[in-house]
């Protein structure tokens, strides 16, 4: 939910100022990258939750 607000609000952004901006500073990310990245962001931010509380009582 986050990254397409991200994306949004960045586009929003740069669609105010009043200079002119290219066009690919306003692509950020592609749609299908960004599909492919989430999966393996969710996995290491859970193997990163269950490791740092493991090696602490470990």
């Amino acid at each position: 939910m986050g990254i397409p607000l991200g994306i949004a609000a960045h586009r929003l952004l740069v669609d105010q100022i009043s200079m002119v901006v290219p066009e690919s500073m306003k692509d950020v990310r592609q749609a299908l990258q960004l599909a492919g990245i989430a999966p393996w962001r969710a996995l290491v931010i859970a193997v990163l939750g269950a490791l740092v509380p493991a090696r602490r009582h470990g």
